[in-house]
């Protein structure tokens, strides 16, 4: 190549948009509520060890946690002529609600009645979020076909910087080192270690009225939700998700899960905690990462 052609090629790539102006990014952070993490270093000093990255490529990440009415739309989408095992195995295990308690109405209700079209797909497999994400990015890339079009789960420093809501971090939740808010209202779905105040005459032990009633129950209700909350419920983070603290832990591309769930104590929905994934539950779900680049153009 001589240096005019270098000089024309410079001035070409250099003349192009940023992805942030092109119709793609336009496209994924209106319509299809997905967040933008734009590239550079990543530093979250509030864990147990910190976490410094020099770099990380820009993506974008779902800003909710994938919901039933998503998942179904991709098993509607991708359902065979003839009805295979492979096809079923993407199914939510349902009956897997009973894991960790009674829980025959979430069993029944969950997945099938529209009244939680918006709370997070649970019960599902990793081969299955996967699949959506395979999915969803040959979806996209139809629409975009000058783009290199990549879905899949978060790696996990991607998954870190997304949920922090900053490039530049040093507390263990995506607001700070709060779960609540100076109104005293909880910041995440997750197991609280309160207690609700009942008015009650009963005499215990000591003799001497009680004040409080401890229930196992209260744990799971003081924060707004008995199980799962709806995909976008509290306050979204400094990049715009929802939940990336409690709710439901969510699927890693290592195969691990990240950021606890609604049976998780405070502890464990920390942005740097993390645990196995080992079969479909009713606490764990997925959020989807797109990355994109542009063709390059042979000459």
């Amino acid at each position: 190549m001589n240096r005019f052609s270098l000089l024309l090629l410079l001035s070409t790539l250099l003349s192009l948009p940023s992805l942030a102006q092109r119709p793609i990014h336009k496209e994924l952070t209106k319509k299809r509520a997905f967040a933008h993490i734009p590239e550079g270093p990543f530093e979250l000093k509030g864990c147990d060890e910190s976490v410094s990255v020099e770099h990380l490529p820009e993506f974008y990440i779902s800003s909710v946690e994938i919901t039933n009415g998503q998942y179904l739309e991709f098993l509607k989408a991708t359902r065979p002529d003839g009805d295979t095992a492979e096809w079923f195995a993407l199914h939510p295990a349902v009956e897997n609600w009973n894991l960790l308690m009674y829980c025959e109405p979430m069993m029944k209700f969950y997945w099938s009645h529209p009244a939680y079209k918006d709370y997070p797909v649970v019960n599902v497999s990793m081969e299955g979020a996967r699949a959506y994400c395979a999915w969803y990015g040959a979806e996209l890339q139809k629409l975009y076909p000058e783009f290199e079009i990549s879905c899949r789960l978060p790696q996990t420093n991607e998954w870190m910087k997304a949920a922090s809501g900053h490039e530049n971090w040093e507390a263990v939740y995506p607001f700070g080192p709060f779960l609540r808010n100076s109104k005293g209202i909880y910041l995440h779905n997750f197991k609280t270690r309160d207690t609700l105040n009942f008015p009650s005459n009963d005499k215990r032990d000591s003799g001497e009225p009680q004040g409080t009633i401890p229930t196992e129950l209260t744990v799971y209700m003081n924060d707004g939700g008995m199980f799962t909350t709806a995909s976008k419920s509290y306050f979204p983070n400094g990049f715009g998700l929802y939940n990336s603290s409690g709710n439901v832990s969510e699927m890693l591309e290592n195969g691990s899960l990240a950021g606890g769930d609604w049976n998780s104590y405070a502890y464990d929905i920390r942005i740097c905690s993390f645990k196995p994934y080992t079969q479909p539950e009713p606490t764990a779900g997925f959020r989807p990462v797109i990355s994109v680049r542009a063709r390059t153009v042979s000459r």
